[in-house]
């Protein structure tokens, strides 16, 4: 369960470039974590959005949408 989401577009993107995102846990607590996420194009590597987000952590499994 998300307690917050922060998103900070940096860049625009022109339709047609490939993004690749990068997430990364920073802290594990025992019942919350954070997570930073990065946005890039894919190639020159320029940040084009950053994302944190704190999540309230339970012992329930996630069901994912569609295909792993």
């Amino acid at each position: 369960m998300a307690l917050h989401v922060g998103i900070e577009y940096v860049a625009p993107v022109r339709a047609g470039i490939v993004l690749v995102a990068e997430a990364r846990e920073l802290h594990r607590g025992r019942r919350t974590a954070l997570y930073g996420i990065e946005v890039r194009e894919e190639g020159s590597g320029r940040l084009v959005a950053a994302c944190h987000g704190r999540v309230y952590r339970t012992d329930d499994p996630v069901a994912a949408d569609g295909p792993a």
